[in-house]
């Protein structure tokens, strides 16, 4: 993942889209943050960060929980409204604090510009420009989600949510539907795209998970080299 696979004129094509990163599980499996997972001595937030910044004209929010808050202090965050309720709580709450951007911008601008937020994991460990160019470009009016799809089921994440859907996907997430590819599957108004490469979307949750996707990445590299 690197900042030479970024179009240089792609925030200025692709306007009103507000990057969230949902890190508001308790990473038990993991051990500790994954967020602040090291990896080629580079912590995993900062790695999405320089892509995502570079890629979006709007600033990178981190949606965590209120006990976790403290260790994100260096970043603009928002507060899940339930970690306990899994990632569509995060969400929701991207999506009401982008919906109430919206009233406040549209009424200034006497305007209905409709804006979407980039929904993107923590550990998200082969995120691609290429990846998120895809969804960005494939957004539409009338559209509410965006997201990719593999041989085997919907991929979540990375995904684009529009903000006019907030109060919907709040309502769900304080309901016992808390799964993110339930509620995309059965909303009416989603663009799944063709996964190219199942790689561009692998994310971990454990040490050995982390240590694996590594290990394919330098394989990966050398029979480039």
């Amino acid at each position: 993942m690197t900042q030479s696979d970024v179009s240089t004129d792609f925030s200025s094509r692709i306007p009103n889209i507000k990057p969230f990163i949902l890190a508001g599980g308790k990473s038990r499996r993991f051990g500790s943050n994954k967020a602040f997972a090291s990896i080629d001595g580079v912590r995993q937030i900062d790695r999405l960060l320089q892509i995502i910044n570079v890629l979006f004209q709007a600033q990178s929010t981190i949606v965590c929980s209120l006990e976790n808050k403290p260790q994100f202090a260096e970043f603009e965050t928002l507060t899940d409204f339930d970690g306990s309720r899994g990632p569509l709580s995060g969400i929701a709450a991207a999506l009401v604090a982008l919906a109430n951007q919206n009233l406040a911008s549209n009424a200034r601008t006497n305007s209905k510009a409709e804006s979407f937020a980039l929904i993107v994991t923590c550990d998200s460990f082969s995120l691609s420009a290429r990846t998120m160019e895809r969804l960005a470009s494939a957004r539409s009016q009338g559209r509410d989600i965006v997201a990719y799809k593999s041989p085997e089921s919907i991929q979540p994440f990375p995904s684009l949510w529009s903000s006019r859907i907030a109060d919907k996907v709040a309502r769900a997430a304080v309901t016992e539907q808390r799964s993110v590819i339930q509620f995309i599957a059965q909303h009416p108004s989603t663009i799944l795209l063709t996964a190219e490469h199942r790689d561009y979307l692998q994310s971990f949750n454990t040490v050995e998970e982390l240590t694996n996707l590594q290990r394919v990445e330098t394989a990966a590299i050398d029979r480039v080299l």
